[in-house]
């Protein structure tokens, strides 16, 4: 595992981290910025693998040495892990176990999602005491003769803590290495990513996912897959979820339509109209967290697809949801499109803090109501621009 050679595409990012390598000027912080689904942890571990990896060939790690044996099972002795935990009393170290057994059990693929729900938890983040055992460890010399490597997975989950480390990321140790790895930069202080060699990691092309898809799901219907491969727009995490969601309990698909039903003519306010969405709404509140968020990722996508229906007439969602997308898409300005998704966008991440989330959902429906119609969008922008 974590071999450059096992990574579905992002050439161009392996020949640049391996010349980066081999040029011996090494600079002390790296952030691998992309979602996971693109292979973002992947290419990372791959890159230390191949700066530790005792016989070096000339595109990969060797695979079989000490050093490529130790980061495979991670418990490499001069590289500490630090990943999002879920209270004071267990953090990273006490979660290592378990991030072994997701690692090996995703073969590398994983999200901040699959974390949470592998360990059975609702959120998670990187906390204050997180940081002081990082200045703690990376203040050390290593124990074998190299370098001393520091992982940060997930590294927006440290929002404010991350001032603590500011100082060490300025002025590092000798022979010190940073891997940072994230899927958006918008949470990570200006000052870290200044300091940081970024490696943008970009979605993987269709193709590429197809031939994913059909290697551990070929007995899918190709309609399906189709269907998975654009939902998924380059995350192979993505389009395993699709996949996984028409087989699951809670479709997204049924439950998106049964929400949107609820928003046609909403201005009116007709009675079963708005029952509708409410109904749904409470629906939402009653399921997983984990859940919750797909559904408002899935969601975010239909959005995608009506604005490509308004700009292209052209789409690529099924039957299904077609008529749905055609009627906001005729209905619907580009900028009440916008201001609909910065909603959804809202509630995602009140949803992923401590919000009321049957009053959160039945709010997403109101108000998503309230954008259909032009006059009434039109003085809520009014109120917001005052």
């Amino acid at each position: 595992m974590f071999q450059f050679k096992e990574i579905i595409g992002q050439e161009d990012v392996k020949s640049s981290l391996i010349t980066q390598v081999n040029s011996g000027k090494l600079h002390h912080a790296h952030l691998f910025l992309g979602k996971m689904g693109y292979g973002t942890f992947q290419l990372a571990m791959a890159f230390v693998k191949y700066i530790y990896c005792q016989d070096k060939q000339v595109n990969d790690s060797c695979g079989q040495c000490a050093n490529c044996i130790k980061i495979s099972k991670l418990n490499h002795i001069d590289i500490h892990c630090t990943v999002p935990s879920f209270d004071i009393n267990n953090l990273s170290k006490s979660l290592l176990p378990n991030y072994r057994e997701i690692i090996e059990e995703k073969q590398g693929l994983f999200d901040l999602k699959d974390w949470i729900d592998f360990n059975k938890e609702k959120n998670a983040k990187i906390r204050s005491a997180e940081c002081d055992i990082i200045l703690h460890d990376m203040g050390l010399s290593s124990y074998e003769d190299g370098y001393k490597t520091q992982i940060i997975w997930m590294a927006e989950s440290l929002e404010k803590e991350s001032n603590k480390i500011l100082k060490i990321l300025e002025e590092p140790n000798p022979q010190t290495l940073f891997i940072l790895m994230a899927e958006s930069s918008d949470r990570l202080l200006p000052t870290i990513l200044s300091r940081c060699n970024i490696h943008k990691i970009l979605p993987l092309k269709d193709n590429m996912v197809e031939r994913y898809l059909i290697d551990i799901r070929h007995h899918k219907p190709s309609e399906t897959l189709t269907r998975a491969i654009h939902f998924a727009e380059g995350d192979l995490i993505e389009a395993e979820r699709y996949l996984a969601d028409e087989e699951s309990e809670f479709p997204l698909e049924l439950s998106l339509i049964n929400f949107l039903r609820g928003l046609i003519n909403f201005h009116e306010r007709k009675f079963d109209n708005v029952n509708k969405a409410i109904k749904q709404a409470e629906v939402l509140a009653g399921q997983s967290k984990s859940t919750q968020k797909k559904f408002l990722d899935y969601f975010q996508y239909f959005l995608r697809q009506v604005i490509m229906i308004k700009i292209t007439q052209n789409s690529q969602l099924n039957e299904t949801l077609l008529k749905a997308a055609h009627h906001f898409a005729n209905t619907l300005e580009i900028d009440q499109i916008e201001a609909w998704s910065q909603l959804i966008d809202k509630y995602h991440y009140a949803i992923e803090g401590n919000a009321n989330v049957k009053i959160s959902f039945v709010s997403l429906a109101i108000e998503s109501g309230k954008i259909q119609n032009r006059v009434e969008f039109e003085n809520l922008v009014s109120q917001f621009s005052q």
